[in-house]
Order: structure tokens, then sequence, then C-alpha cells
């Protein structure tokens, strides 16, 4: 049996790690923030699919503490929220294109933004 001790990050990894954390908890507000604006202008005319998803979004936005990604399992819901968000996204418009919705620019930058995030995800998962 080998003792073999857990490696601690360098430097650089705890700082890297600190920056995509910023950059989800800013994109994370950004996007509930959208969302929650589309939502009070429009809920009446949102599809009921749109509506369940926005639910689950909000539901996943809570169990981040204080809003503040401090720990990977904020990360983690980080991208529970942007999956459930773009779901809501596509269930209004499938092309994403928001054409016919005043908010469809800020729409659009969302979901852009959750794209981020889930981008950084995937490469976290495949070692990168």
């Amino acid at each position: 049996m080998t003792n073999k001790k857990p490696t601690t990050p360098t430097k650089a990894a705890r700082q890297d790690e600190s920056k995509r954390w910023q950059r989800t908890e800013n994109a994370c507000r950004t996007l509930m923030d959208t969302l929650f604006q589309w939502q009070r202008e429009q809920g009446e005319i949102l599809a009921e699919r749109t509506q369940q998803y926005l639910s689950m979004t909000a539901i996943h936005y809570r169990k981040i503490r204080h809003g503040k990604v401090i720990s990977a399992g904020d990360f983690n819901q980080c991208v529970e929220v942007c999956q459930c968000a773009l779901r809501a996204l596509q269930a209004q418009d499938p092309s994403l294109a928001f054409t016919d919705d005043k908010l469809g620019e800020a729409l659009r930058q969302a979901w852009q933004l959750a794209d981020g995030v889930l981008a950084d995800y995937r490469k976290l998962k495949s070692g990168g």
C-alpha cells in the first residue's frame, strides 16, 4: 500500500478556478435578472412548459448560497441553473431567435452567458 498524498492545486490552478467561479456567478446573476424580468413582463403569454422550466431555474438558483459561487458545489448548482434556463428559452422559441420578443436581445445574451458556463463545465469534465 502506498501512501500517496493528495496533490494540492497550484496557485495558478486556484486562480483559474476563482476566475471561473466569478464568471459563473456573474453569468448566473445576469441570467436570472433577465429571466425574472421576462417572466414579470410576459409571464401570462409564456408557454406552460417555459413557466415550468423557469420555476426549476429559480429553485436551483436558490440553492446557491447568497448567490455567491464559492465552492465546486455552487458551481454545479450554477450549471443546473444554466441548463434549466436554456430549456426554458428553447421551450419558448426553439430557434433561440426571439425576434417577436421585446426582450429579444437580452434573452439572446442570457443564452450566450448560460452557454459559456456550460462550456466551462464541459471543459472541466473533459479534464481540461
